[in-house]
């Protein structure tokens, strides 16, 4: 994703609370032991002058008992003079030693999390070509950490019967139905060499490495079988009257179908809702014709298809002629619930989502969510999500639900762009927060470490042995909590476009 349209979001990990940090702690343990350190040589130091003292005693007499007095009493002045400094330095040492420890536990914790989640801005599936596709593609979503079991991905079937009637009926229920059929899968076998440097695949610029990512058909300039003397767009045909076919539109996120020599590289596979679908033949496939449109500022993409097989063309035109987006209802903003939305448009937690992909290039699933932010008033709508996706989720639909259970209409839909993982530091003079910290202990029970970053690492159960093992223990078996934020970007709605005038 370009850099313009990357989100600050916050996250929050192991906000558990703790007694006391480590970090005082030790430097407590270490003064104690120096200490009893200082004790003890002070004490050995008196009895080897003393057992001196009397061999002296024996030889010269009282003065030089007085001048042996003298030397004893500046030897341990010296002494616990060099004793003190040596606890000084030791005690600042440990304190700035274990400092930089906890900033590395950080820097390797925030590592940890970008390896589990390695699709940290798109969420395309990038496979290797070192395997069969299909096998890579199986093997992705069984060894997927980001959602593992995939637990909340409903196959569509299991979807219709037994949760999509629980919150729509009627006409809404058949709506919802059709957007699942309309949802594609995109198979992307070249990256442009036009793709910018800042560009995720700018690294895969020239090569033919395969990608996976969603897609939803919509009617293209009205119709979707050709009408008499329509010329064909394909490459096939070259753009004469040769024979029928029937077009449509996929739209999808721009990251997953840059531009027109992309799109030609582009495989749409149609109704693969379940893996029979491909030993049975009810999936199809067609190959993208060129990009009609993109807008990079919401990494938005239509693309145009083709196809002359009558059958499969009367299929799609059968699923896009029920398509809710095609009724005058769909302008009825006091049914779609969005009148009011000019003057309330900054919202949290307003709305049902739901998410029809393909995740790692598998048979389609639907996932549901709350929609956690959404801010109309940017001139490129955003919208953030907690439904869950996974890899080969890019380009989605994102279909929002309102407080009534109606459907937003599908020309406003978000675009599915993407799911990223962010420690948040908002502190910018960690040294002098140390120090601050570290006079306020007494009167908060917060550990410094989380007063400087905000963040606190607690391991399960009961802590035994050195103060440091909290820090250097194996992190994957600390409680860490991660929140996990999708996003999406949206056309701005019709009566914000006329506020703005």
């Amino acid at each position: 994703m370009n850099s313009h349209i990357l989100l600050h979001v916050d996250l929050v990990v192991g906000q558990q609370q703790s007694s006391r940090g480590p970090l005082l702690l030790v430097v407590v343990i270490e003064g104690v032991v120096v200490v009893v350190v200082v004790v003890v040589v002070v004490v050995v130091v008196e009895v080897v002058v003393v057992v001196v003292v009397l061999k002296v005693v024996e030889v010269v007499g009282v003065v030089a008992i007085i001048a042996a007095s003298v030397v004893v009493v500046v030897v341990i002045v010296v002494v616990v003079v060099v004793v003190v400094v040596v606890v000084i330095v030791v005690v600042i040492t440990a304190g700035v030693v274990v400092l930089v420890v906890e900033v590395v536990v950080l820097v390797v914790a925030a590592a940890v999390v970008t390896a589990t989640f390695p699709h940290s801005h798109h969420e395309c599936e990038v496979l290797s070509g070192k395997e069969n596709e299909a096998e890579e593609s199986e093997r992705r979503w069984k060894n997927c950490k980001k959602n593992p079991g995939h637990v909340k991905f409903i196959s569509p079937q299991d979807f219709k019967d037994n949760h999509l009637p629980s919150f729509l009926t009627g006409e809404n229920y058949d709506e919802f139905c059709t957007i699942i059929d309309c949802t594609v899968r995109l198979r992307v076998s070249w990256t442009s060499q036009a793709r910018r440097n800042d560009d995720e695949f700018s690294g895969c610029r020239g090569t033919h490495m395969l990608r996976l990512g969603t897609g939803c058909m919509y009617i293209h300039r009205g119709h979707v079988c050709s009408k008499d003397n329509e010329a064909c767009p394909c490459d096939e045909c070259e753009g004469k009257v040769i024979r029928k076919h029937w077009k449509f539109a996929v739209h999808t996120a721009r990251h997953v179908v840059y531009n027109t020599e992309e799109a030609k590289q582009t495989k749409v596979d149609l109704f693969y809702d379940d893996e029979s679908c491909q030993q049975d033949g009810r999936m199809k496939t067609v190959l993208g014709v060129k990009v009609l449109k993109t807008r990079p500022d919401r990494d938005y993409c239509e693309m145009l298809c083709v196809t002359h097989d009558e059958d499969l063309g009367e299929r799609i035109e059968s699923a896009l002629s029920g398509s809710f987006c095609n009724t005058l209802r769909s302008w009825d903003l006091c049914v779609q619930e969005l009148l009011p939305i000019p003057w309330l448009t900054r919202r949290s937690g307003s709305y049902r989502v739901l998410i029809v992909s393909h995740p790692h290039g598998q048979p389609k699933k639907i996932t549901m969510g709350e929609s956690t932010f959404i801010d109309l008033t940017r001139k490129n709508s955003l919208v953030k999500y907690n439904a869950a996706t996974c890899a080969g989720s890019s380009g989605a639909p994102v279909f929002m639900l309102g407080p009534s259970h109606k459907l937003f209409f599908q020309m406003l839909s978000p675009i599915h762009s993407g799911s990223f993982t962010v420690i948040s530091n908002e502190n910018k003079k960690p040294l002098k927060r140390l120090f601050d910290a570290l006079g306020e202990q007494e009167e908060s029970d917060e550990p410094p470490f989380k007063k400087i970053f905000g963040i606190v690492f607690k391991g399960k159960g009961k802590r035994s042995g050195h103060p440091l093992e909290a820090i250097f223990g194996n992190f994957k078996d600390q409680e860490h909590h991660i929140e996990q934020v999708n996003y999406g970007h949206r056309k701005p709605h019709p009566l914000i476009k006329m506020s703005r005038k």
